[in-house]
Parts: C-alpha cells; sequence; structure tokens
C-alpha cells in the first residue's frame, strides 16, 4: 500500500512538472530574445566604437605627418623667426595629438575591450 502512494505521489509530481514546461519554455524563450536584443545593442556599439577608433587613429596618423613635414622645413629654414614659427608648430601638433590619444582613443579603447568582454559572454 505504501509503495503504490509514493508511486501515485511520484505521478503527481511528473503530472505537475509536466504542466509546467510550458510556462518555463515560454520564460525562457523570452529571455533569449532579451539577451539576442542586448547582443545586438551591444554589437552595434562596438562597430560604432571601431569605427571612432579608426577615425581618431586616422586624425592622429594626419597629425603625425603634418609634424614630419613641418620639422622637414624646420630644415630648409635660413632665418631664426621662421624657425622658432615652425618650432612651434610642431609642438602645438604634438600637444594636440596627445590631447586627442589621451582624451578620446583611451576610453574608445576600453569600450571596445568591454564590447569584446561582452560577445565572449554570449558565446
Amino acid at each position: 500500500m505504501l509503495a503504490l502512494q509514493e508511486l501515485d505521489m511520484r505521478i503527481r509530481n511528473l503530472k505537475l512538472r509536466l504542466s509546467m514546461l510550458p510556462v518555463e519554455k515560454e520564460k525562457l524563450s523570452s529571455e533569449n530574445v532579451r539577451e539576442q536584443e542586448a547582443m545586438k545593442e551591444a554589437k552595434t556599439k562596438m562597430q560604432k566604437t571601431e569605427l571612432e577608433i579608426k577615425q581618431l587613429e586616422a586624425a592622429i596618423q594626419k597629425e603625425n605627418s603634418e609634424i614630419l613635414r613641418f620639422q622637414g622645413q624646420s630644415i630648409m629654414v635660413k632665418k631664426n623667426e621662421e624657425y622658432k614659427v615652425g618650432n612651434r608648430k610642431v609642438q602645438i601638433k604634438n600637444r594636440r595629438r596627445r590631447e586627442q590619444t589621451n582624451r578620446s582613443l583611451g576610453p574608445a579603447r576600453k569600450r571596445k575591450k568591454y564590447f569584446q568582454g561582452m560577445r565572449e559572454k554570449f558565446q
């Protein structure tokens, strides 16, 4: 008799679990949709950050080219005044490049690293 009651109890538990499966499936499906949306959003932000990094790197490369041009021109300068002006331009460009790198490229690279971590989490 006791074995029969245990079997009956197990059957009830299994039926209860079986009835809860559609609810659990719906819950997991909704969670999956939210996670997929979050992943798409993170991917979009990462692509935007990568584009920003490329643009900043291009701007820095342009600054570097101008610095080299000014330095090249300073060799050909005959007058002290012209040399000082050219040297000052190089100093300004160097400062601007450092500021731009520190202000923009550092945080952009941190965001990129964060988004790469998010991508690994979802894979």
